[in-house]
């Protein structure tokens, strides 16, 4: 499953909308991170669950990392032009992505022509 940026504005707008009040930037944050850790894929090495992490020392800095076995994504920083949600929305994305979903895609360009 992949994550746009408009994906993450509707995730955002319903939230605020099933809470009933605009949310801070705090609670904006947690919430989406609690949206991103429901939809990731479980481990393709031991199928043991994912989290988001936020780095302990890079600021603006995520990754996602199996509970059981600790693989992680690459980190995913925050550019200076870039909204903290992108880069929260990256390894969720490389997390998410399988070979399977590569063949996929090069099969439907294959069709496409």
């Amino acid at each position: 499953m992949y994550i746009n940026v408009t994906h993450v504005e509707i995730l955002i707008t319903q939230l605020q909308r099933d809470k009933g009040r605009k949310m801070s930037a705090k609670n904006e944050y947690q919430e989406l991170r609690q949206e991103y850790n429901k939809i990731l894929m479980p481990c393709p090495f031991c199928g043991g669950e994912a989290r988001l992490k936020k780095h302990q020392k890079l600021q603006q800095t995520w990754y996602v990392q199996c509970h059981d076995c600790g693989i992680r994504t690459p980190n995913s920083t925050q550019a200076a032009y870039e909204s903290w949600k992108v880069a929260m929305e990256a390894p969720v994305n490389q997390w998410n992505r399988r070979a399977k979903d590569s063949e996929e895609e090069d099969l439907d360009k294959e069709i496409q022509r």
